[in-house]
C-alpha cells in the first residue's frame, strides 16, 4: 500500500499529475473538523480551557469565511494548537492569535490587519 498527500491547489505550479496517474489513486476531500471538535483537538492537545478553544475555532472560522480578502490557505487546525500553546505559555491571547494565524498564512499587510480586526472582535480589547 502506497498513501500520497497532494494537494493540487498549491502544488500546481510546477506541475499537474498526469491523468493516467491520478487514476491510480483513490481521492479523499479531507475538511476541517466540526466546530465542536476543533475545539475539543485545541482543549486536549494544549491544555487549555474551552473557552480559549472555542474563540479561537469561531475566529478561524470566520477567517475561512471571509470575502473580502484573498487568502490562498484557510486557518488549520495546527495553527489553531499553536495559538493555544503560545498562549499557555504566557503570550497574550491576540498577540498569538496574530502570530499563528494571521501571520502564518499571509504576508500581506493588508490582511494582516484584516485578520487582527477580527482577533480584536473575538477576543476584545483587553485580551
Amino acid at each position: 500500500m502506497v498513501v500520497v498527500s497532494y494537494n493540487p491547489g498549491y502544488q500546481s505550479i510546477r506541475k499537474n499529475l498526469k491523468q493516467s496517474t491520478k487514476q491510480r489513486f483513490v481521492a479523499i476531500d479531507f475538511h476541517y473538523p466540526p466546530p465542536d471538535k476543533e475545539a475539543v483537538i485545541i482543549a486536549t492537545e494544549r491544555g487549555v480551557d474551552n473557552t480559549l478553544a472555542e474563540r479561537l475555532v469561531v475566529l478561524a472560522n470566520d477567517v475561512r469565511n471571509v470575502t473580502t480578502i484573498d487568502l490562498e490557505e484557510g486557518v488549520s487546525t495546527r495553527s489553531l494548537v499553536n495559538a493555544a500553546k503560545l498562549t499557555r505559555s504566557g503570550v497574550g491571547t491576540k498577540r498569538a492569535s496574530s502570530i499563528a494565524l494571521a501571520q502564518s498564512i499571509t504576508d500581506e499587510r493588508e490582511e494582516v490587519a484584516a485578520i487582527e480586526l477580527m482577533i480584536d472582535r473575538v477576543f476584545g480589547a483587553g485580551a
